[in-house]
């Protein structure tokens, strides 16, 4: 039987899916019982897939095919220490960002949307992105890992509606651009 909390975040993961599928168009799925199966201490495993297999196995979301360099993953919890984000110090979101980040392949365009609780849903991606998004009348923080690499955190469907298209061009097969990995 799947406890609470997995149940809680497949439910947030299949509303990403509808969500993202409205607003950037295409099929995006939940990887079936997704975990880390190429991310962390089992990134070995990358070395014997496919590069279709290793695409379905990055994050918690699969993209439509025409999405190749998109990369999701999707947390929902009961609480986060906002004030530590706002400081640079939040190890939980330092976790959720390395999660999505380590199985990630160079000039990949990682997400990392969160949903807290009677708070809302944020998404945090890689600032060396910003350039080429439209920040114009979002309200977001910037977020600075122990590692130096700076983050955007923003409202997370306010974000995305308003970058469609630059996200599409980044995202897709001829995406050239570097990750910053």
């Amino acid at each position: 039987m799947t406890s609470p909390a997995k149940s809680k975040g497949n439910a947030w993961e299949r509303e990403i899916c509808v969500f993202l599928s409205s607003c950037l168009g295409g099929n995006f799925q939940r990887v079936p019982n997704s975990g880390a199966y190429i991310g962390g201490s089992n990134s070995h495993r990358k070395a014997n897939l496919s590069a279709t297999q290793t695409r379905i196995a990055k994050g918690d979301i699969i993209p439509p095919d025409d999405l190749p360099k998109l990369n999701i993953e999707a947390k929902n919890y009961k609480d986060i220490a906002f004030h530590q984000i706002i400081d640079g110090s939040c190890k939980q979101l330092d976790k959720w960002i390395d999660q999505t980040e380590e199985p990630a392949d160079p000039g990949d365009v990682s997400f990392t949307i969160f949903k807290i609780t009677r708070k809302g849903s944020w998404v945090a991606f890689r600032a060396s992105f910003q350039p080429k998004l439209d920040m114009s009348g979002l309200s977001y923080v910037t977020y600075r890992k122990a590692s130096g690499v700076d983050y955007l955190v923003v409202d997370h469907e306010k974000f995305f509606n308003q970058n469609k298209e630059a996200i599409r061009e980044l995202a897709g097969s001829n995406n050239c651009a570097s990750s910053g990995n």
